[in-house]
Parts: structure tokens; C-alpha cells; sequence
């Protein structure tokens, strides 16, 4: 998503409703269900550019409160 110069940024984690659709097209093109963990974990990956793991486990727990480790990890390698 890019914005005009001197348009104020999208706050972090925010999404355009397109994003959430394209993503969803995307799992289910895959033959994946569309989950609120794997929509979280798309999220979290497409804010946060280079980031670990861990970061986007704390995403993802930010956004759903309790996500286990698992979940967040098989969203990511699918």
C-alpha cells in the first residue's frame, strides 16, 4: 500500500479490505482453509518486511490474543 507524500501512514497492522480479500483468494487457491490465524499471519508478514518468528508470533497474538506456536508455524510453511 503506498500513500501520498505527506498523507498520513496507515497504522501499523492496518489493512486495506482489498488485502483481506486477496489473501483469502490466495489460501484458497492453495486449497488452504481461510483461518483467522493464517489471515493473521499474512497480515503480520506483508506489515512487517524482514521480520522473525518471533515477531510474527507476537503479531498474531496481538491481533487474536491466544495463538499456539504451532499454529502460527503451519500457517507459514502451507
Amino acid at each position: 500500500m503506498t500513500t501520498a507524500p505527506g498523507a498520513p501512514a496507515a497504522p501499523s497492522g492496518a489493512h486495506e479490505p482489498s488485502d483481506r480479500a486477496q489473501h483469502e483468494a490466495e489460501l484458497r487457491e492453495r486449497g488452504l482453509r481461510v483461518t483467522a490465524a493464517r489471515l493473521a499471519v499474512l497480515d503480520a508478514v506483508g506489515t512487517r518486511q524482514h521480520a522473525d518468528a518471533d515477531a510474527v508470533l507476537r503479531s498474531v497474538r496481538a491481533a487474536l490474543g491466544s495463538v499456539s506456536v504451532q499454529a502460527s508455524t503451519t500457517s507459514c510453511t502451507r
